[in-house]
């Protein structure tokens, strides 16, 4: 039986760092809200629900589109991943397992997710999440209480941490 276990880690980011976490929690909340309003309008339309693949298959062309072109500097995964939050948000309302999925609010729970789908951490830029990332190189701090153990599926990135300006 595989067991599931999760850390908690305080990040002590530079200002630089934490201004760029801002831009991606920003950018998932928008793409959050994005998707609930358009499935909103679909099911007005009594249209069927589309679907993650469907769905998130917009976010090309909302990074292209002039308006939104901001999106390109978030991380795809990232933007996936509140795709896949909102569209299961969706699922479970028409199981009739939770309410109405509610439009995401600035500094309400503002989270972030830096899936790791390539070994040992790296991305296309070979940053890394940025968690794991300033664990090993000094810029910024990120305290622990305990080692961790496994490979992380996850990096999750909460702002309950973060000083707020």
């Amino acid at each position: 039986m595989k067991r599931l276990k999760a850390y908690s880690f305080r990040l002590e980011p530079t200002s630089q760092q934490e201004s760029l976490l801002r831009q991606y929690v920003g950018s998932c909340r928008f793409v959050y809200n994005r998707v609930l309003n358009l499935v909103v309008e679909l099911h007005q339309a009594s249209l069927p629900f589309p679907g993650y693949v469907s769905l998130a298959g917009n976010l090309p062309g909302w990074k292209k589109d002039p308006e939104t072109k901001w999106l390109k500097n978030t991380p795809s995964q990232s933007l996936q991943v509140a795709v896949a939050n909102a569209t299961d948000a969706f699922i479970r309302f028409f199981k009739k397992q939770t309410d109405h999925p509610v439009f995401h609010k600035k500094g309400r729970n503002d989270t972030v997710s830096f899936p790791d789908k390539k070994p040992s951490g790296s991305t296309r830029n070979g940053a890394g999440s940025p968690s794991r990332n300033w664990e090993r190189s000094g810029t910024g701090r990120a305290g622990r209480s305990t080692e961790r153990s496994g490979r992380p599926r996850y990096d999750s990135l909460a702002e309950n941490g973060m000083s707020r300006s």
